[in-house]
């Protein structure tokens, strides 16, 4: 009995410590993904104020600087994270945590500049450190179990994190001013930089090969498929206040009443992230690359139809929803079987498809108006699903009949 009680308290805290690693290595990339998006996102919405408060320069050529200053970010990520993930497919942990801390230090000096030229040239800084999510899913792929599971986590903190990133920012700016804004959110990166050893670490890494008779990785067709996603479903920003005056909200409602919209688009992201691996395995991939993005397209044409905040909530909330899916579902099929050069180049369509979206979206609203924007996204959505998602759903079929013999016989091995 004396042996079996010496024995039990000897294996207790290696189980506690097996435990806390394992929480540790699930939910480090998590936190940093979502503390991360959580800051750049306030940005957005905080930035337009501080440029207002600091230009010297007139309306109109405050609101170019303004476009610029937020856009130059995304326009540098694009081009700057394919070569980022490729140099970084070696030692992802020491970029993504390089990345996070200078990314603290561009605020600190976006808080201590007091032009606009400073702020582009901070901005622009951001912009040519490329996105940190690239970095962490090289970092998932280390450790090939539950990659479905752990992308989909990835992505769920993305999206938390540009839910809850503009609604804290604002709050703090109301409450501290814009220099405590640039400050808590620099400390939260350093902060966040400190968890970055916890996240899984593995052997030398390798880029996977597929197996005898499977497709050869088509990364451009996944890149083009998230770049339309991504502007269906960042496209409201810009014509928010169309939208309010179209639902007939009251002036000094509007702000109030357009950030309940965006966030119950929010809360839709966070849940079809979630559910993601779910509906592929209950409803099979076909659903979720073609089927349930047709009819997320289908839905945009019902939002001209919405002639109350609610219903115009309940259909952005389910076109968003059925929406949600996509992007984990491919993220985590490319990180699963292709390159980091193709990881970088669908992340960065990601990063793009969040500064196009808004660019086009007031473009055809101020051309076509809402009824003309929600048609040319909905039939654009459709044509979509048939000429890019269908050949790609082909694609990733045909790899994962592929990969079965593969799996089934060396099992145990993996």
């Amino acid at each position: 009995m004396d042996e079996v009680r010496a024995a039990t308290d000897v294996r207790m805290p290696r189980l506690g410590g097996d435990l806390v690693r394992e929480c540790a290595e699930r939910f480090s990339l998590p936190f940093v993904l979502l503390t991360g998006t959580a800051v750049l996102s306030a940005l957005v919405v905080t930035l337009p104020f501080h440029i207002r408060q600091i230009s010297d320069f007139d309306t109109a050529e405050t609101l170019r600087w303004t476009g610029w200053i937020l856009g130059i970010t995304s326009l540098l990520a694009v081009a700057t994270t394919p070569a980022w993930s490729y140099l970084g497919s070696r030692r992802p942990r020491l970029f993504l945590a390089a990345t996070v801390a200078l990314s603290g230090v561009a605020l600190v000096v976006l808080a201590c500049v007091r032009t606009v030229e400073g702020l582009l040239f901070g901005r622009a800084f951001l912009g040519l450190l490329g996105t940190s999510s690239t970095f962490a899913f090289l970092i998932a792929r280390r450790v090939p179990r539950d990659i479905d599971r752990r992308v989909a986590e990835m992505q769920t903190a993305i999206a938390a994190g540009q839910l809850l990133g503009p609604v804290v920012g604002a709050g703090i700016v109301h409450q501290l001013g814009m220099n405590v804004s640039f400050a808590a959110g620099a400390a939260l990166l350093w902060l966040s930089t400190l968890i970055v050893p916890a996240s899984p670490a593995s052997g030398e890494p390798s880029e996977p090969s597929l197996p005898a008779g499977g497709a050869k990785p088509r990364p451009w067709l996944c890149a083009a498929s998230v770049l339309v996603a991504s502007m269906q479903l960042w496209f409201l920003a810009p014509v928010l206040p169309d939208v309010m005056a179209s639902l007939g909200v009251a002036s000094e409602r509007m702000v109030a009443t357009a950030g309940l919209l965006s966030l119950a688009g929010g809360l839709a992201m966070v849940a079809g992230s979630l559910c993601a691996p779910f509906l592929t395995a209950r409803l099979g991939m076909a659903a979720v690359v073609v089927a349930l993005p047709a009819a997320s397209g289908v839905t945009l044409a019902l939002l001209y139809h919405a002639r109350t905040v609610p219903a115009f909530m309940a259909a952005r909330f389910l076109q968003v929803f059925l929406l949600g899916p996509l992007i984990p579902q491919l993220t985590a099929h490319v990180v699963r079987r292709d390159t980091s050069q193709a990881i970088g180049t669908v992340n960065a369509a990601r990063t793009l498809g969040g500064f196009v979206a808004p660019t086009f979206a007031a473009y055809v609203a101020a051309v076509c108006g809402l009824s003309g924007l929600y048609m040319t996204l909905a039939l654009g959505g459709i044509v979509w699903c048939v000429a890019v998602n269908m050949p790609l759903l082909t694609r990733m079929t045909s790899a994962t009949v592929a990969e079965q013999p593969l799996e089934t016989g060396h099992g145990r091995r993996r």
